[in-house]
């Protein structure tokens, strides 16, 4: 895909299964393709989804798979790269959430 060329780069449900170094390399990968004025949009497993009960309910139910993603980092990550936070919200993730984080690449 070149670089800048797209309007909008999203994601759903791909970052809360994957390590950490993957998905930075992927945030990469988003940032360079998105043009100027175009959003980057996608999910995360955040501290913000993992209160004491949350947590409780992934580990009684045997879930394992989700790989958190600090979300002061991720959005010191984008602001590094010109690209600045418009909106965040949660989605469903049973039995508990992960938090959606949109954002718009600055003009050059």
């Amino acid at each position: 895909t070149a670089s800048g060329s797209m309007d909008l780069v999203h994601s759903h449900k791909v970052f809360v299964y994957l390590s950490f170094v993957v998905t930075c390399h992927y945030f990469e990968e988003m940032i360079r393709v998105v043009r100027s004025g175009g959003w980057v949009v996608f999910d995360i497993v955040s501290e913000n989804c993992m209160p004491d009960a949350t947590l409780e309910k992934w580990i009684t139910q045997g879930i394992y798979y989700p790989c958190m993603m600090p979300r002061e980092f991720v959005t010191d990550f984008f602001a590094r790269r010109k690209c600045s936070l418009q909106s965040s919200f949660f989605a469903p993730m049973m039995p508990g959430l992960s938090e959606y984080l949109a954002f718009v690449k600055d003009g050059a």
